[in-house]
């Protein structure tokens, strides 16, 4: 990723035009689960969601290291949805947050404190500082954890669970691209 002109948004270069991935692939189910989760969240704790102010709708792109997709985010509240798009794919987005897919979950649930993440170069932002420290403000506030992704569906503690042990042995064994050239 790179940050655009001006600092004021993200790109995740590859081709010319965003393309949602094909029907049937397995991230889909994951982007619905994330929207729903994100909604769920908006709708009990509203006060969090309106910390985001204009940051809500804006597109920030979530990248896990690990993953072969990244998610794109528009944190609107009820409105709120994710969508789950090939990495490499040209599309743009206000701000853009990577970094190990573990430790993505650990600021997320607040195990590992975002500022120290970001000036220890564990996650990257590009783009739009004050989009990315508004979601993080509301993630905060909004006190979620990755249970909560997973919140109403039978075994939600051992889906949460295998969740963070996935992370975990991801991290361990490197990006996929690392591990190609390795």
């Amino acid at each position: 990723m790179r940050r655009s002109a001006g600092g004021r948004g993200a790109t995740a270069t590859g081709g010319d035009a965003p393309r949602r991935l094909a029907p049937l692939s397995p991230w889909r189910p994951a982007a619905l689960l994330l929207t729903l989760a994100m909604r769920r969240a908006a709708r009990r704790r509203p006060e969090a969601f309106a910390r985001l102010g204009e940051a809500a709708r804006s597109t920030i792109i979530i990248s896990a290291d690990e993953l072969p997709v990244v998610f794109v985010l528009r944190a609107d509240g009820p409105r709120g949805r994710v969508t789950a798009l090939r990495r490499g794919e040209a599309f743009k987005a206000r701000a853009a947050i990577r970094g190990p897919l573990a430790d993505l979950l650990e600021v997320f649930d607040g195990t590992l404190d975002a500022d120290a993440a970001f000036f220890n170069r564990r996650v990257v932002v590009d783009g739009d500082m004050a989009v990315a420290m508004a979601l993080r403000n509301a993630v905060e506030a909004a006190g979620l954890d990755v249970r909560d992704i997973f919140a109403g569906l039978p075994g939600d503690a051992f889906l949460a669970g295998a969740l963070v042990a996935a992370a975990g042995l991801l991290s361990r064994r490197g990006a996929p691209a690392e591990a190609a050239a390795a």
